[in-house]
C-alpha cells in the first residue's frame, strides 16, 4: 500500500487500572442511562461531522494505514483501559470520541461521492440510527417471544419485498439471514433436501450418481462454496457457458440439461444471477425458468445486488420472470442502502421455507395451536440467535415510503450511464460487457502495441487511487485485467465522472510513450513508475 494512504495517529497513553471496591457502583455506572445519553451525543456528533466532511469531498477517499500499524493502535487502546468508576462519564465520553476518530480515520469512506469501489452501500443515516436501537434492545429472534416486535417487522418486510419482486401476496414465504453467502447456502440446502429426501439425516450416502448444481462463470463464489458445504463437492458445481454479455446462455443450458438427463445425473438446482458480482449482468430469467420448469428442476436466483431494480419502473425489466424462481435472495445492505448484513431469502412455495433445517430443541420450539411457529425464525435459518436485521429497512420504508428507492436506483443508473458515455467516447477505452446496471468494467488500451495492457491498467488504477478523489478496483475477465467500478453512492455526480476522465488522460499523457519495460514491475506488484 502506498505511503500516500497513511495518516499519522497517536495511540492513547498507557494507563494503570484503578481498582474500584464497590461492585454495585461499577454495575450501575455501566448501565447508567445518562452516561449512555452522553456517549451517544458524542459519538453521533462525531459521525455527523464525518458525514459532512466526506460528502463535501474533503480529503481522500482511501485513508487507511497498513494493517500492522492499525493493529498496534488497537492493542494500545486495550492496554490503556481503566477500571470504571461512577464519576467517569465525561472521561468515558471523551475517550469514546477519540476511539470513533480512530475508526473513521481508518475505514473505507463509503459516503464519499468518489467511492466507486466495492459493492458496499453508504448506509442511509436513518437506517444507522435504527441499527443503534436494534443493538440496544438486542432481540434474539430464535422464537417469537425472544423478539416480538422485531419478528413482526421481519415478517412484514418479507411480505412487502416479496410482493415487490412479483410473488403473489399470501402465496410465498421467506426469511432474513446474515448475508448473501448464508442465504445462497440455505436455499441450496433446501433444494438438496427436496430432491434427495433424507439427505439431512442420512447424508449423501448410497447415491449411484453424484448430484450437481448448475450455475455460470459470473456467479458468486458462494455457490461453489455451498456445493462443498452441503456435501456435493465444489467440483460438482457445473458452469454453463455465458453469452457475449456475460449472461447465462439459454441454449448452452438446454444442451447441458439434456445431457445430464440422458446420463441420469441428479440436478439439485440451476442458479441464475440478477446482477452478477463481477460484470453486473442479468441472466435471461424467463428462458431459464422455462427450462427449469420443463425439467422439473429447482431454480434459484441470486439477486443480492440486482433485486432493488424492482423498485424502478425504468429498470424493472432486468428481473422479468424472477417471480417464477423457487428461491430468490436479495441483499438489503447493497442497493437498499442499509448497514450490513441484511439478506432476504424468498421461497415461491411457502412450505419450502422449512426444508433446509431440522431441529430438535424442546427448550425453544414448542408446538402451539395458534400457528406461532410461523413466527419462530430459528426454524428456517442457519442462525438460532440472530440480530434484528430487518429493522433499519422497515424504518426507511415506513418513514420515507418505498418510492424513495425508485429515486435512488434511477439516480444511480443515471450517473452510471454518464460514466459509460464519457468512457465510450475515448477511443482507447475498451468495455468488454455493456453495463446493465451500476457495475462497469473497462480498460485503457495504449496506442503502442509493445505495452503490456494489464500492467498498464494496474499502474493506472494505482495512480487513480493515490490521487485520492476516486477509489475503484480491478478484476480479471476472460483472461484480461480490467478496472472495475460500482456506482453505489447517489451523491456521486459529474465531478466524479470528470475526475475519472481526467485521470485517464493525465496518466496516458505521462506514459503512453513508455515502452513495455516501464510496466514490467507492475506484473509483480513492484511498480517503479512515478505516479
Amino acid at each position: 500500500m502506498s505511503q500516500a494512504f497513511y495518516i499519522e495517529q497517536t495511540p492513547p497513553a498507557k494507563r494503570t487500572d484503578c481498582h474500584q471496591s464497590d461492585p454495585a457502583a461499577i454495575i450501575k455506572q455501566l448501565y447508567d442511562s445518562e452516561t449512555f445519553r452522553l456517549l451517544a451525543q458524542v459519538v453521533v456528533g462525531r459521525l455527523s461531522d464525518h458525514l459532512e466532511q466526506v460528502q463535501s469531498r474533503n480529503g481522500k477517499v482511501m485513508t487507511a494505514r497498513p494493517p500492522r500499524l492499525n493493529l498496534l493502535d488497537a492493542r494500545a487502546w486495550l492496554d490503556a483501559a481503566t477500571a470504571a468508576t461512577p464519576s467517569d462519564a465525561r472521561t468515558l465520553a471523551d475517550r469514546a470520541g477519540t476511539m470513533i476518530d480512530d475508526l473513521l480515520a481508518n475505514s473505507q469512506r463509503l459516503h464519499h461521492p468518489g467511492y466507486i469501489g466495492h459493492q458496499l452501500a453508504p448506509p442511509l443515516p436513518l437506517a444507522a440510527v435504527f441499527e443503534l436501537a436494534a443493538a440496544l434492545v438486542n432481540q434474539g429472534m430464535a422464537i417469537y417471544e425472544l423478539g416480538p416486535w422485531t419478528t413482526a417487522v421481519e415478517k412484514a418486510m418479507v411480505e412487502r419485498l416479496g410482493e415487490q419482486l412479483g410473488f403473489v401476496p399470501g402465496s410465498f414465504s421467506g426469511l432474513v439471514t446474515s448475508g448473501g453467502t448464508l442465504a445462497n447456502l440455505t436455499a441450496l440446502i433446501a433444494a438438496r433436501n427436496k430432491l434427495l429426501g433424507d439427505a439431512w439425516s442420512q447424508g449423501l450416502t448410497g447415491l449411484e450418481t453424484k448430484p450437481v448444481v448448475i450455475t455460470h462463470m459470473e456467479s458468486h463464489y458462494s455457490i461453489a462454496r455451498a456445493a462443498g458445504i452441503i456435501g456435493l463437492g465444489a467440483e460438482q458445481c457445473l458452469y454453463v457457458a455465458s453469452d457475449a454479455a456475460g449472461r447465462t446462455d439459454p441454449q448452452a443450458l438446454a444442451d447441458l440439461l439434456d445431457d445430464l438427463k440422458r446420463r441420469a445425473v441428479p440436478v439439485i438446482a440451476v442458479v441464475a444471477s440478477a446482477g452478477a458480482t463481477r460484470t453486473g449482468s442479468f441472466d435471461p430469467l424467463p428462458a431459464i425458468a422455462d427450462l427449469c420448469e420443463h425439467h422439473g428442476i429447482w431454480l434459484h436466483v441470486d439477486a443480492a445486488h440486482g433485486g432493488a431494480v424492482s423498485f424502478s419502473k425504468a429498470h424493472r425489466h432486468l428481473i422479468e420472470g424472477i417471480e417464477r424462481a423457487d428461491s430468490v435472495i436479495w441483499d438489503a445492505h447493497k442497493m437498499l442502502f442499509v448497514p450490513t448484513l441484511s439478506t432476504y431469502l424468498f421461497y415461491k412455495n411457502p412450505r419450502n421455507k422449512y426444508l433446509a433445517f431440522s431441529q430438535d430443541a424442546p427448550f425453544l420450539f414448542v408446538e402451539d395451536s395458534d400457528d406461532a411457529h410461523e413466527f419462530d425464525c430459528g426454524l428456517a435459518t442457519a442462525e438460532c440467535t440472530k440480530r434484528a436485521a430487518a429493522l433499519s429497512l422497515w424504518a426507511v420504508m415506513s418513514l420515507y415510503g418505498g418510492s424513495v428507492y425508485e429515486t435512488l436506483i434511477d439516480r444511480i443508473c443515471e450517473i452510471t450511464a454518464l460514466f459509460v458515455a464519457k468512457l465510450a467516447a475515448i477511443e482507447q477505452v475498451e468495455m468488454p460487457v455493456e453495463p446493465q446496471f451500476n457495475i462497469v468494467l473497462f480498460r485503457y488500451v495504449p496506442e503502442r502495441p509493445d505495452i503490456d495492457v494489464d500492467a498498464y491498467n494496474k499502474a493506472l488504477r494505482a495512480f487513480i487511487v493515490e490521487d485520492g478523489s476516486l477509489y475503484l478496483t480491478t478484476t480479471t475477465y476472460r483472461g484480461a485485467l480490467y478496472l472495475r467500478f460500482v456506482v453505489m453512492n447517489p451523491l456521486s455526480n459529474e465531478t466524479e465522472v470528470e475526475a475519472l476522465i481526467e485521470a485517464l488522460t493525465t496518466f496516458a499523457a505521462r506514459h503512453d510513450g513508455d515502452g513495455d519495460a516501464a510496466f514490467a514491475a507492475e506484473r509483480t506488484g513492484q511498480s517503479h513508475l512515478k505516479v
